[in-house]
């Protein structure tokens, strides 16, 4: 285990013969439906079902040790944009500054001129994926949204509270949380679907309906990025700009060699390894 930034990780670690390879397993408070502690007892009596975080960093970890993927082409991410008007000023300028193209943009929490104006001044420097997260009713959103053009952005993550009424909504848009849910609408203007594997359950069933998939962190260390960014290439999801601009955030890495950040793009290093004198062991079961 570890605790990085506040919150505390599982990492699992795999060793057969000379070769070893990690996994992060990292419930978001708030959001996993299952705690550390829970994920902790799974993990030390291998008892299925696992909870989807347990589940990304065991598959994570087994796929880098059977079938390692080294020399991966820098992978294209969006920017992640959040915060109060001023801080999203600061960060758009810094993300327009390191050759980024794309960025989530978070508005469902600002006022109404507030996201307004954001959006305006950043639609021409940014290919900008607005996420509203299911704040607004569906008055609100087309009003907000009568001021631009289809073609202005990306797509409209989660723009509505009820996801049924998404029929008649007049913008590209895209489903994450109604995802969790279970929740899928068969709409023209459904463009992408966000897949944060370790907060979803049975996520690969979302891969075959026609539908752009966006995988994306849940704040995950340096080493969940990796792993998330490992598995678009092995899914051919790489082509898109991947939610992990969350990575530009991150303080206190757990990565032996770092990951980084150029030109719109992560780079991986050659070998995904872990600090281990950050972990703490688990007690072993009697």
């Amino acid at each position: 285990m570890c605790n990085l930034e506040g919150r505390s990780r599982l990492i699992l670690h795999l060793q057969e013969g000379s070769k070893e390879s990690w996994g992060e397993a990292a419930p978001l408070p708030g959001w996993s439906e299952e705690s550390l502690e829970d994920i902790v007892k799974q993990a030390i009596t291998l008892t299925p079902p696992f909870a989807p975080s347990l589940t990304f960093g065991m598959l994570s970890a087994l796929a880098n040790l059977r079938d390692p993927l080294p020399d991966i082409p820098p992978v294209p991410v969006s920017y992640f944009l959040s915060g109060t008007l001023s801080e999203i000023g600061v960060q758009a300028e810094k993300a327009i500054l390191s050759g980024f193209k794309s960025a989530k943009l978070k508005i469902g929490h600002l006022d109404f001129n507030e996201a307004l104006y954001l959006v305006r001044q950043l639609k021409d420097h940014l290919y900008l994926r607005l996420d509203v997260n299911q704040a607004w009713d569906l008055d609100e959103a087309l009003s907000f949204f009568s001021h631009f053009k289809k073609e202005d952005f990306d797509y409209v993550e989660e723009p509505l509270k009820n996801p049924e009424e998404l029929r008649f909504f007049t913008h590209p848009f895209a489903l994450d949380e109604s995802l969790r849910d279970n929740f899928f609408i068969d709409h023209p203007l459904l463009k992408a679907l966000v897949i944060k594997p370790t907060l979803h359950e049975d996520w690969l069933k979302w891969l075959g309906r026609g539908k752009e998939i966006i995988l994306s962190s849940a704040f995950e260390s340096d080493l969940g990025h990796a792993h998330l960014a490992l598995l678009a290439f092995r899914l051919k999801l790489n082509r898109n700009p991947l939610g992990l601009g969350t990575f530009s955030y991150i303080r206190d890495t757990l990565l032996e060699e770092p990951l980084e950040l150029d030109n719109g793009h992560l780079i991986l290093p050659q070998k995904i390894s872990v600090k281990k004198e950050l972990l703490h062991a688990l007690p072993l079961p009697h």
